[in-house]
């Protein structure tokens, strides 16, 4: 168990309060009303909630040394993505993953046509399930539709044979499954409904996994921005992610590639926020090694590239979301509101979020909490724990479209320090007490008239359980 989880476990035992969280007041724009506020449970105790581990993945590997592998595991990293020309390469990942807790997820091939089963079983999973060190098989990337009926035949014999370790598959986003003629004719949702009928339903012993990749940030003539329809594609995965009762996996933009834009350590927690607000349990670096000109390690070396500010920007993000992911994980994710900020109504009253009006999903409001109030766009998650404690994953959604320039430590990366704090008001009837997870730390406060009140910092978040606590 890592430091920062340790502080949490203590305060989840103790109730204590581990750090003063910064409140302030101020109107806000209304998120939700009235409906189905009020009955907030009782509790004894604060809640306390068993260990588990968060998929902190990367995207390409490093070479097969020790020293490259210290560098995964110091860094936050439990799995990591391998590429395999032929199956002899694979035992030395293995052994080492097995050292230093890095699952290994061989990667069959860059093919769009499923691998036949009888010879995934021959020179693979025959050969390799029986390693400690493996945690599954990446049956391909991005397939199109025609490739389903193939890899719903390795689902099968997937469950059949080998369903200690992982299925994986990772599909398109929005923005490029189109791209890939089979898929003309599908809207999105068909797409990914599709893959579930055909593969994740063949998946009764083994854990199903939704994966996804949508990068989300780029440069344009005005500034950054962010993909319109990138809350589609992740409301798409949650929906399906939910009906199918699959984890669902996200990979982060790390790399700067193409059009987008480069990362530092606050868009990188930004679009991890966004994610786990949506229910998002599991997330990977794209990339980790190599890949592109931003990388933050090198593929022959496996040691952080420069000065290692791109490594130790995910090294920080890694480290908080294991801070708390036994929480985090512990929750069931139900549905999601959308803010709209006071400050942008007040500059015109007709300001709509271009990237929150394209997602379809979203509730006017969520059981158990009376009214949200935001001063910059907000998005919260709700969720609900096995005991029927509610959590509520409160995102600042406000986005720079100013990027930083050549005199700062990187180019080309959002400019979140341009932008103001997010004053968020939660009115939870009934609660007297508030636990609160921000960047890693946990604290508990107390709450007068139901009222939470949260300062979020740009990029940050807030995962808030609101209790009704005896005194």
């Amino acid at each position: 168990m890592n430091k920062l989880k340790k502080v949490c476990a203590l305060a989840l035992s103790l109730g204590l309060a581990l750090c003063i969280s910064a409140c302030g007041g101020g109107e806000g724009g209304k998120g939700g009303g009235g409906g189905n506020s009020g009955g907030l449970k009782q509790v004894d105790a604060l809640p306390s909630y068993e260990e588990q581990t968060m998929w902190i993945g990367a995207w390409n590997n490093p070479p097969a040394t020790e020293q490259a592998y210290r560098y995964l595991e110091d860094g936050g990293f439990n799995m990591v993505f391998t590429w395999n020309n032929n199956p002899t390469a694979l035992s030395e990942h293995l052994r080492l993953g097995a050292e230093h807790n890095v699952k290994i997820y061989a990667m069959l091939g860059t093919s769009k046509v499923a691998t036949p089963v009888e010879e995934v079983n021959e020179n693979w999973l025959d050969t390799y399930s029986d390693y400690e060190g493996l945690g599954g098989f990446s049956y391909m990337d991005e397939p199109g539709q025609n490739a389903y009926e193939g890899l719903g035949l390795l689902a099968e014999n997937h469950d059949k044979n080998y369903s200690d370790i992982d299925y994986y598959v990772n599909l398109y986003p929005t923005s490029f499954f189109a791209q890939n003629s089979e898929n003309v004719g599908l809207t999105y949702a068909e797409y990914v409904e599709k893959f579930c009928e055909s593969c994740l339903s063949k998946l009764y012993n083994t854990r199903r996994i939704l994966s996804f990749d949508h990068y989300c940030m780029s440069l344009g003539t005005n500034g950054g921005y962010l993909s319109e329809t990138w809350l589609e594609t992740v409301e798409t995965i949650a929906r399906y992610g939910k009906e199918y009762d699959a984890m669902m996996h996200a990979f982060l933009l790390t790399t700067k590639h193409y059009s987008y834009l480069a990362q530092t350590y606050e868009s990188l927690r930004f679009q991890a926020n966004v994610y786990m607000a949506y229910g998002v349990q599991g997330l990977s670096h794209f990339t980790y090694s190599g890949g592109f000109n931003d990388y933050p390690v090198d593929p022959g070396t496996g040691l952080p590239v420069g000065d290692g500010r791109l490594y130790y920007d995910m090294a920080q993000l890694n480290s908080e979301l294991l801070a708390w992911d036994d929480i985090f994980l512990a929750f069931d994710w139900k549905e999601v509101m959308h803010v709209t900020g006071s400050d942008n109504l007040a500059e015109s009253a007709a300001y709509t979020n271009p990237v929150l009006s394209f997602a379809l999903d979203p509730v006017d409001e969520i059981d158990y909490v009376e009214e949200v109030t935001a001063t910059k766009d907000t998005i919260v998650g709700s969720f609900t724990d096995e005991n029927g404690n509610i959590g509520l994953m409160v995102t600042n959604f406000d986005f720079p479209t100013a990027v930083t320039g050549l005199d700062d430590e990187v180019a080309d990366a959002p400019d979140f320090s341009t932008l103001g704090t997010n004053v968020v008001t939660l009115t939870v009837p009934g609660a007297n007490t508030a636990m609160l997870v921000e960047n890693g730390e946990l604290s508990v406060v107390e709450v007068t008239d139901g009222k939470i009140e949260l300062a979020l910092e740009p990029s940050g978040a807030a995962f808030v359980i609101p209790l009704n606590l005896v005194n």
